[in-house]
């Protein structure tokens, strides 16, 4: 989720370039987050960076408030990317874009505005199709790389919203395969969090295959 980069450190100042926003990573405490916010949207980040790496330094902020509990400030930091690049020519810049909108969906899920997340969810698959599965796929390609005591996490959380995606496509047997993926992969993994992930997962893989006319 987070990006590569430099050790953590103290709130920036003015003088706070991007890309040090950008590294600030596992770590990082609710405070650290809100202060990397206000500077993003504060207008204290200095440098004259592309649109991708501004792109990528909100959506990592947005995940990391949500991480932390800050779930109103990610919805913000969210709208913001948003905004600002929405009508991005740039496919990484507009998977970005979508990796914030998902981040959004899970901290309006946190605040209890259930319904609301869905909407989001729904209306990012019609914004952007198969751009969706693409953003999922650079996310999990992250995971791998990057790794981490929380990339297994990460990875099987990557996995299932790269199915639920699919599902909204309308592509039953892509969503199968990565159902499957994910279940073969974290079965034994001991981690409770992971292993609500995997019942997750099979419980949806047993109702597709049934509705599929296949078995679980």
């Amino acid at each position: 989720m987070y990006e590569e980069a430099a050790a953590p450190g103290a709130r920036g100042t003015s003088s706070m370039t991007v890309d040090e926003e950008k590294g600030r990573g596992a770590g990082q405490t609710a405070s650290d987050w809100l202060g990397i916010a206000d500077d993003l949207l504060g207008g204290h980040v200095s440098g004259d960076y592309p649109d991708l790496t501004w792109a990528k330094a909100l959506r990592t902020a947005a995940a990391g408030l949500t991480e932390t509990g800050c779930h109103e400030r990610a919805v913000e930091v969210s709208d913001a990317l948003f905004e600002r690049f929405q009508c991005s020519a740039d496919p990484s810049v507009r998977r970005a874009v979508i990796i914030g909108l998902h981040n959004k969906a899970i901290a309006m899920d946190r605040l209890g505005r259930d319904e609301e997340a869905l909407g989001v969810h729904a209306a990012m698959t019609r914004r952007f199709g198969a751009e969706v599965v693409a953003a999922f796929d650079e996310l999990i390609g992250e995971c791998d790389r990057v790794g981490g005591d929380r990339a297994p996490e990460e990875l099987a959380t990557n996995l299932y919203s790269k199915a639920w995606a699919l599902r909204d496509l309308g592509k039953p047997d892509e969503e199968l395969a990565v159902l499957a993926d994910l279940i073969g992969r974290f079965a034994d993994n001991p981690d409770p969090s992971i292993q609500g992930v995997v019942a997750d997962a099979r419980e949806e893989h047993a109702k597709l295959s049934e509705s599929q006319g296949g078995s679980p």
